[in-house]
């Protein structure tokens, strides 16, 4: 009997002792996992280099726009089922030049003058900053979601900032740039009098008269397709 009680004390012993370990092991699991911890944010990117591309393109001049876009979603049966959007749209355009195309016959050296045969300008890009692009106003049935509509909007916009671009002589002023940097770049480089001669620009892309006169002076978008006129003076 002796040695019985003796063995159920042990035991008890022993249990009592895993059991106050495994305690203090949960209590303190349970107040690292109730720590307070600091915010960390990790981003993982893979990039991959798809191709290399090779550029000579000189960017010479640069149009910033400022437009109102007014663009409606006309409906078949009621106009008070159209849905429009007003969007107030920051552009830019670019004209520049492609020097990748100048090859060895392109340029011609007689006595003490060079002649160079530059490519036409033409129009490096065209597009909207939408940072500084906002939708104004919108009004469609609260069932109709707008967002296509803003999309056809901007695209319409960033067609407008091309055709005004070109409207307003961005060609023509890129020409005229490029013979204000390059011609005293080369005579200071050969030393010699420079003569620039230039592709014609296309028929198509050719400014109205009226545009070339001074561009500066004159409002880019005074004929936008998608402009009506409006008060924005809305709280």
């Amino acid at each position: 009997m002796t040695n019985f009680i003796k063995s159920l004390t042990g035991l008890l012993l022993v249990l009592l002792i895993g059991f106050g370990l495994y305690y203090i092991t949960i209590r303190k699991d349970t107040q690292e996992l109730l720590k307070p911890r600091e915010t960390i944010t990790e981003t993982n990117f893979k990039t991959v280099l798809e191709e290399v591309e090779s550029l000579g393109k000189l960017e010479l001049v640069k149009y910033n726009f400022k437009d109102v876009v007014e663009h409606t979603q006309k409906n078949g049966y009621s106009s008070v089922l159209d849905s429009k959007v007003l969007l107030i749209v920051a552009g830019e355009a670019v004209g520049c030049m492609d020097l990748t195309r100048i090859k060895n016959e392109n340029i011609t050296e007689v006595g003490d003058s060079v002649y160079v045969h530059l490519p036409a300008p033409e129009l490096c890009y065209s597009r909207i900053d939408l940072q500084k692009s906002k939708v104004y106003d919108s009004e469609s049935l609260p069932f109709i979601q707008d967002d296509n509509l803003v999309g056809e909007a901007f695209a319409k916009a960033e067609k407008q900032i091309e055709k005004a671009a070109l409207e307003s002589g961005i060609l023509i002023q890129t020409q005229a740039m490029a013979k204000t940097m390059l011609k005293p770049l080369l005579e200071n480089l050969t030393k010699k009098t420079v003569i620039l001669t230039f592709e014609p620009i296309s028929t198509s892309e050719k400014t109205n008269p009226e545009s070339q006169t001074n561009v500066q002076e004159k409002n880019i978008l005074n004929t936008p397709t998608t402009i009506q006129s409006k008060n924005l003076d809305k709280k």
